[in-house]
């Protein structure tokens, strides 16, 4: 009995302290053109969902990968760095195509989570992220697409 009476106590206390949880990461990103042919110098702001404060100490991985052409292409990862502004990090990446790149963003240190933010990519365009659901009638990540994102016939 007092094994059952001291493993309810134990439970009780459990409920009663709060947890140590904190919220999801939410990141803002952005890329920009650079003279070289889909080159793209990019900055991503991590912060907390529940306050909006920066996020700050960590390290994030970023991989890109088109998501309707999933492994086709193959852009080494790369680790953005921080740029003194709290919460913001800076990476540039070479891409393959113009088109919509999802950016995955594995994040570690003081805060771990991983973030998938979408953008459509155009010659010449600064982009800012978008939701992973927003569908595009962009066709310029096909096969047979030109680098401004026309469809060429055969």
């Amino acid at each position: 009995m007092k094994c059952k009476t001291a493993f309810a106590i134990s439970m009780l206390a459990l409920a009663v302290v709060p947890a140590a949880s904190h919220s999801r990461l939410e990141a803002a990103l952005a890329c920009t053109a650079t003279q070289d042919y889909l080159h793209y110098e990019c900055t991503v702001r991590i912060a907390d969902t529940a306050s909006n404060e920066a996020v700050e100490g960590l390290t994030v991985e970023v991989k890109a990968d088109m998501p309707s052409m999933p492994m086709a292409h193959n852009i080494p990862p790369v680790t953005a760095q921080p740029t003194g502004e709290p919460g913001v990090y800076a990476f540039p990446i070479n891409l393959d195509m113009f088109g919509n790149w999802a950016f995955s963003m594995q994040l570690s240190g003081t805060r771990e989570d991983m973030i998938v933010e979408v953008l459509g990519l155009r010659a010449g365009e600064a982009q800012a992220g978008q939701a992973l659901t927003e569908k595009s009638g962009d066709r310029s990540d096909e096969p047979g697409s030109d680098r401004e994102g026309h469809h060429k016939s055969h």
